[in-house]
C-alpha cells in the first residue's frame, strides 16, 4: 500500500511541476488570475505524462482536494482547466522552470 502512496505522490509533484511549467504566469498576491480559458486542459496534462484522460483527471481532482491545483468552475471547450495554486513550492529536483527558487521566495 505504500509503494502506491508514493507512486501516487510522484506523479502528483511530476504533475505539478508540468503545471507551473505550461501555465500561463501566475500572478502576484491581490493581481488578477489569469482567465482559466488560458490554463492547461486535462489532456494536454495526460500527453505530457503518458496516461489516459481519466487517470489525469482523477490525480488532479485529488491534487484540488490536497489544496495543489485549482480547478476551471466549469469545462471549455469539454475540458476542465487546470492551474497551480501560487505559494506551493516544487521540489526543486525536477525543476519547474518558474524562474524562481524557495530561496528567491523567502526573500521577498
Amino acid at each position: 500500500m505504500k509503494n502506491t502512496s508514493k507512486a501516487k505522490n510522484a506523479l502528483h509533484l511530476e504533475i505539478l511541476i508540468t503545471l507551473k511549467r505550461i501555465s500561463p504566469p501566475i500572478s502576484a498576491p491581490g493581481q488578477t488570475t489569469p482567465l482559466p480559458s488560458t490554463w492547461p486542459s486535462t489532456r494536454q496534462i495526460s500527453e505530457a505524462h503518458d496516461i489516459s484522460i481519466y487517470k489525469a483527471r482523477t490525480e488532479l481532482l485529488s491534487m484540488v482536494e490536497n489544496g495543489l491545483v485549482i480547478v476551471s468552475p466549469c469545462a471549455i471547450n469539454n475540458s476542465l482547466r487546470w492551474l497551480p495554486r501560487m505559494g506551493v513550492e516544487v521540489g526543486m529536483e525536477g525543476g519547474d522552470n518558474s524562474g524562481k527558487s524557495k530561496s528567491d521566495a523567502e526573500e521577498k
